[in-house]
C-alpha cells in the first residue's frame, strides 16, 4: 500500500481510538465528531488509492482537501458494493487501469433495486450534510439568524456514538480492502457524480430533516 495512504489510514485509526477514549469518559459529543473525522480520513485514503492506481480520470484535489461530503460519500459506495454482492457476483472485466468495465450481467433488476434501497439512508446522510452537522456540533456552538444558540438535534449518547463508530470501523475496512474492490468502488464513485444538491438547497433540506428528528425525539404532543 502506498506510503501516503498508510499515513492517512494511521490517522483515521488514531482519530477513532481517541474517540473511544473520550466516549469511555462520557464525552460523547466530541467522540461522535471524531468518529466522523475518522470516516472522512478513510474516504480520503480510498480516493488517493484510486487516483494513484489510475481508476479515476478526474481531478480529486478538491475532494480530498476541502469537500467533506465527497469523502463521506465514499462509504456510501462501499455499502452499495456490499449490497450488490449480497445478491450477485460483480467483477472487473479487463486488466488495464484505463479499462473501467465490469460484468454487465451483474446489473439486473434485482441488483438495481437492492442497490437503490441500500443507498437511500447513507447517501442522504452525507449529501444533506447531516454527518457534517453532527461533526460541527461536536466542536462549535451553532447560532440561528437571531444569534440565539441552537441545541444540537442529535443527542450525544452512547447509542449514537456506537452507531457512528460502526460506520467508522466499516470505513476502515473499506479503505483496507483488496485492489479489486477498490477498482469497483472507484467506478461506482465516478458514476455517482457530484452531490445532487448544494448551497442553500442543501441547508434548507437539512433544516427539514433536523426538524423531523426533533419531532421524533420529542414524541407525541
Amino acid at each position: 500500500m502506498d506510503a501516503a495512504v498508510q499515513e492517512i489510514l494511521a490517522n483515521s485509526k488514531r482519530l477513532l481510538d481517541d474517540a473511544q477514549v473520550l466516549a469511555a469518559r462520557g464525552s460523547f459529543r466530541t467522540a461522535m465528531a471524531l468518529t466522523i473525522l475518522s470516516l472522512e480520513e478513510s474516504g480520503k485514503a480510498c480516493l488517493v488509492r484510486w487516483k494513484k492506481a489510475g481508476h479515476l480520470a478526474n481531478d480529486i484535489t478538491d475532494d480530498i482537501r476541502a469537500m467533506h461530503i465527497a469523502k463521506q460519500r465514499v462509504l456510501t459506495v462501499y455499502k452499495g458494493l456490499n449490497a450488490i454482492r449480497s445478491v450477485a457476483v460483480i467483477r472487473r472485466v479487463g486488466d488495464q487501469p484505463e479499462d473501467r468495465r465490469m460484468n454487465t450481467e451483474a446489473f439486473n433488476d434485482l441488483v438495481r433495486t437492492t442497490l437503490a434501497k441500500s443507498l437511500v439512508v447513507p447517501k442522504s446522510q452525507a449529501e444533506l450534510g447531516l454527518l457534517d452537522y453532527v461533526k460541527q456540533s461536536g466542536f462549535y456552538v451553532d447560532l440561528n439568524e437571531n444569534l440565539e444558540t441552537i441545541s444540537p438535534t442529535i443527542p450525544a449518547t452512547q447509542e449514537w456514538f456506537e452507531l457512528l463508530c460502526e460506520d467508522a470501523q466499516e470505513a476502515l475496512r473499506m479503505a483496507e480492502a483488496e485492489d479489486e474492490d477498490q477498482f469497483i468502488m472507484a467506478v461506482m464513485y465516478a458514476a455517482l457524480g457530484g452531490p445532487s444538491i448544494s448551497g442553500k438547497a442543501r441547508r434548507d433540506a437539512l433544516d427539514d430533516v433536523l426538524a423531523g428528528i426533533r419531532r421524533d425525539l420529542s414524541g407525541p404532543g
